[in-house]
């Protein structure tokens, strides 16, 4: 290494330490002045948090990067596709159905694929519908029956169990005629509800379905793998309150429930990581959209959007779809 290479490597050396430095100093500064004077409690802390800035959103949103091989015939449509469950699914077919507002504002053709009463997270590691069911309507195996050449599940499902409610029926029959060569986007919008039931966030596996994160990466990985010319966007949760045995609603940045898996916002940061490992958009609904100060205005009950939370979401959905309107050919 010549002399002044060497005299370089010790500069950059230096300014970095200098800047790590200067970053612990503020950071160190900025601990003792929030702690600096009487503990706050009561009524000063809720004056606080009230005059506080809001927290930033983990919005990341990107193009379609896609090999020229692989890029869809413009054919002058957008498609999109849903996937989730309550946030789409509620009021199916009304003109406030969040799917039907997205439709509208686009001029997009949105098929709605959502299924209430769904998770993200399947149940067990494989699908057995005389053991689990319901599995079949989570995230992954939804994506199989399409990808993975996996439709015949649902005939099982609808064969082997007759109390499942027969209207599921339409949206795989809906799902299984959709022909994603034609799609553009897909829209992955689950709500708090794996919160609520208490299922695994993330594990070493990341793609074990039992868990929210690995449920997420292995649908998605399906998808690209299987139709690469498609964009991904994935909405996180909007807030929902934890619930109490007796029914009452309780701060879910506060609530753990019996497995101590995480708070709501847990679920969401660990989305967002996956999200971005996986390189498709992110819309952060839980900082970005209906966070806890707000919730009540737009929640019904301790989950479910009320109109004005729907217009919220589907306002943000859009603008994430506008941001980035044609792939990126690699």
């Amino acid at each position: 290494m010549n002399k002044k290479n060497k005299k370089l490597q010790i500069v950059i050396h230096i300014a970095f330490a200098i800047i790590v430095i200067g970053i612990i100093v503020i950071l160190i500064s900025k601990f003792f002045n929030f702690f600096d004077g009487e503990v706050i409690s009561g009524d000063d802390f809720n004056h606080v948090y009230e005059d506080a800035p809001e927290t930033e959103d983990m919005d990341y949103i990107l193009p379609l990067i896609v090999r020229q091989e692989d890029l869809k015939e413009d054919d002058g449509e957008t498609t999109i596709v849903c996937f989730g469950n309550a946030p789409f699914a509620d009021d199916r077919g009304e003109e406030d159905n969040l799917c039907n507002m997205v439709a509208d504002m686009t001029g997009a053709t949105v098929y709605n694929c959502s299924i209430p009463g769904s998770y993200m997270t399947a149940e067990k590691v494989g699908f057995h519908s005389g053991e689990n069911p319901w599995d079949a309507f989570s995230f992954y195996w939804m994506i199989s029956s399409f990808c993975l050449d996996n439709g015949g599940l649902y005939d099982d499902v609808f064969g082997r169990v007759p109390d499942i409610d027969r209207s599921l029926k339409e949206i795989t029959d809906l799902l299984l005629s959709i022909d994603f060569n034609d799609v553009d986007i897909v829209v992955i919008m689950y709500d708090g509800s794996d919160y609520l039931a208490d299922r695994g966030i993330v594990t070493g596996n990341p793609t074990d379905t039992m868990h929210f994160t690995g449920a997420m990466t292995a649908g998605i990985e399906a998808l690209q793998a299987a139709y690469p010319h498609i964009r991904i966007i994935v909405m996180s949760p909007t807030y929902a309150y934890g619930l109490e045995e007796d029914g009452s609603y309780v701060s879910s940045d506060i609530k753990l429930y019996e497995s101590g898996h995480g708070h709501l916002s847990t679920y969401v940061v660990e989305q967002a990581k996956a999200a971005y490992t996986l390189s498709v958009s992110f819309v952060d609904n839980l900082y970005g959209t209906i966070h806890e100060d707000i919730a009540s205005d737009y929640l019904t009950d301790h989950i479910h959007l009320n109109l004005e939370g729907r217009k919220l979401v589907a306002k943000r959905l859009v603008d994430a779809i506008n941001q980035y309107p044609d792939p990126v050919v690699e």
